[in-house]
């Protein structure tokens, strides 16, 4: 996963960074999900900390202020359940801290 970030990929929009990641995504929940459940939690976790800092690079508002690009992805993610794949099942970044 370190490496998918080597570049901010700013120029993509949350819906093109969900269409790439996805097939991904439900993999890792295909397999952990059977053989390793809560090792994935953190996995996804980690992911969901990468698209906030995706958000304060993509979105100059949001620079140096983690809490708030949380909260906003938050909102975006309770108002698209389905864009990834791992929010579908409940694992979405906290609105609040």
């Amino acid at each position: 996963m370190r490496s998918w970030w080597k570049t901010s990929r700013t120029d993509k929009s949350i819906k093109e960074l969900a269409h790439w990641y996805n097939p991904i995504i439900q993999g890792w929940i295909s397999y952990y999900g059977k053989f390793y459940k809560t090792g994935i939690y953190g996995l996804l976790e980690r992911f969901n900390m990468r698209l906030v800092l995706w958000v304060t690079k993509k979105y100059k508002g949001f620079r140096g202020r983690k809490a708030r690009a949380r909260q906003w992805l938050g909102r975006f993610a309770k108002a698209n359940p389905n864009l990834f794949a791992h929010w579908r099942f409940g694992i979405r970044p906290l609105k609040t801290i």
